[in-house]
């Protein structure tokens, strides 16, 4: 598992987004989806629900909010402002669940991607390419060593 920290700004502002992140993942149809944790600022009346119900539902849920990779896309170009979101893609359904311990989440889930506090983003994957393709799209970044 190799990770990095990405925290572009401009005027004291993130500009690092989410769809950006997404942008570098090649193998999200091939996986499971679930937002672990989230808050943000949006409108999603045309998924059917609201910001509030979808943080509620991820918080509670020892499941997260599970979600196919063709609507977290969409889903994730609505959104005015992500505050903080734990966002998992992993290869088994099983290894979906909220996890105590960020390491073991880092080491069990395929992709690992989370936005902090407005303040950087953290992507870990077992993925190289994923990792190389966030290296060059950014710039602030710093490459994270987990043993």
């Amino acid at each position: 598992m190799i990770g990095i920290e990405i925290s572009d700004e401009r005027e004291g502002v993130l500009v690092v987004e989410l769809p950006d992140l997404l942008a570098c993942i090649d193998d999200g149809e091939q996986l499971f989806w679930s937002i672990l944790y989230f808050e943000a600022v949006g409108d999603l009346s045309r998924f059917g629900t609201n910001v509030l119900e979808l943080e509620r539902a991820a918080r509670e849920s020892p499941t997260g909010v599970e979600i196919e990779w063709d609507m977290l896309l969409e889903m994730a170009g609505v959104f005015h402002q992500i505050v903080d979101i734990v966002l998992i893609g992993c290869r088994e359904r099983q290894q979906i669940r909220q996890y105590r311990d960020d390491a073991e989440m880092y080491d069990t889930c395929r992709h690992v991607v989370e936005l902090v506090d407005t303040s950087f983003a953290l992507v870990h994957s077992q993925d190289k390419s994923v990792i190389e393709c966030l290296h060059d799209r950014f710039e602030d970044v710093k490459l994270l060593d987990h043993p």
